[in-house]
């Protein structure tokens, strides 16, 4: 990689570039790049150790980008953030898998991981939650740590996570005696927590067609399984600004 890169690092142009990027420079303008030359310069940004954001202007764009910037740098994390898919009037309709590619792209970002990250306008404009906000919203477990169970229940709900009897699919989990199995969405395997009592006694990854566990883990973080994370000061005054627009309703038929 190094040597696929020399020719740009040797540039003036880039070297400038550089220089402005650790002055702080909040604009600079580079023209006269197309195609394949935009992904050499973001390739080369990327491997100078900076973290990258490019907004491109649509999903196609973005993809094509990926495939580029993945080639050019093998070993690299090169992330998509896609886009939510709307339809009309704005219903939102999505598919797990986009779901779980945000999520993963936005707990590596408030985990301070350096990485190359693409996205399209559309799916920048979305809002999202503040990042401590985010950050603050997982749960850590690990083993012989004492846990609630049924706060710890309340809590993945509050997360977003559904109960079901059995847990086939991601954003899933399952409660039966002293047993918990989650399906964190950024995931690959589900992850079944055994407890002695309030205590966790063992943390392992399985695999959701046959049950069988895959490796004993010392310590698991779960995430939310949705990006909008509210905390409790938030739900407050939603139920405060409910409240006083019902009442605000209610004197308005009573006139």
């Amino acid at each position: 990689m190094n040597g696929l890169l020399r020719p740009l690092k040797s540039t003036i142009e880039y070297q400038n570039l550089l220089q402005g990027l650790q002055k702080g420079f909040t604009q600079q303008m580079v023209f006269g790049l197309s195609g394949s030359q935009r992904s050499y310069l973001f390739a080369g940004l990327a491997h100078a150790g900076r973290p990258v954001l490019v907004v491109t202007p649509g999903e196609t764009e973005a993809g094509t980008l990926v495939d580029d910037l993945t080639s050019l740098l093998p070993g690299t994390q090169v992330q998509l953030f896609p886009v939510w898919q709307l339809l009309p009037y704005q219903v939102l309709a999505h598919s797990n898998e986009v779901l779980a590619q945000r999520l993963r792209v936005l707990e590596k970002i408030t985990a301070g991981e350096s990485m190359l990250v693409v996205t399209s306008v559309e799916a920048l404009l979305r809002r999202l939650a503040p990042p401590e906000v985010f950050r603050s919203a997982g749960l850590e477990l690990s083993l012989g740590q004492r846990v609630d169970l049924d706060q710890f229940r309340l809590e993945l709900v509050k997360m977003g996570y559904e109960r079901v009897e059995l847990v086939e699919g991601r954003g899933q989990f399952s409660s039966r005696g002293g047993i918990i199995d989650i399906y964190p969405m950024t995931a690959a395997n589900p992850v079944r927590l055994e407890f002695f009592d309030d205590e966790v006694d063992s943390i392992r990854h399985f695999d959701v067609a046959n049950q069988r566990s895959l490796d004993k883990l010392k310590q698991i973080r779960i995430t939310p399984c949705r990006e909008l994370v509210a905390t409790p000061e938030a739900w407050q005054r939603c139920a405060e600004n409910y409240e006083l627009d019902y009442r605000n309703q209610l004197k308005k038929l009573q006139r």
